[in-house]
C-alpha cells in the first residue's frame, strides 16, 4: 500500500445498486460513516458474472484524500465482493497531473 495524497481508484465497486445516483449516495454514506468526505467521480458501469448472480457496480475515483485517509481506504476497500476484487482501491494520478 502506498500513501496517495489526493486520489485513489477502484475498477469496480459494488454497493447493491446499478443506478448511478443511488450508487453515489450509498458510497457517500459508507465513506461518511468513516469520517471521510472525498469528491466521488464515477466511471463506467461494470458487470461481474458469478456462479450465483450478476453483480453490478461502477468504477470509482475518490479525490481529495490525505495520505492517512487514502491508506485507510486502500486497507479496507468499499462495498461488497472484495474477495472477488471489487471495491479495492489503488493510488491514481491526480486529475491535476493530467495537464502537466
Amino acid at each position: 500500500l502506498l500513501p496517495a495524497r489526493g486520489v485513489v481508484y477502484s475498477h469496480f465497486v459494488n454497493v447493491g445498486t446499478d443506478e448511478e445516483i443511488d450508487f453515489l449516495a450509498r458510497c457517500e454514506s459508507l465513506l461518511a460513516a468513516r469520517g471521510l468526505t472525498p469528491q466521488l467521480i464515477t466511471g463506467k458501469p461494470r458487470e461481474l458474472r458469478t456462479a450465483d448472480a450478476v453483480v453490478h457496480g461502477f468504477s470509482l475515483m475518490l479525490h481529495g484524500l490525505g495520505n492517512a485517509d487514502s491508506l485507510a481506504v486502500q486497507e479496507t476497500g468499499l462495498g461488497a465482493h472484495r474477495s472477488l476484487g471489487c471495491g479495492i482501491f489503488v493510488p491514481h494520478k491526480s486529475v491535476v497531473a493530467v495537464g502537466d
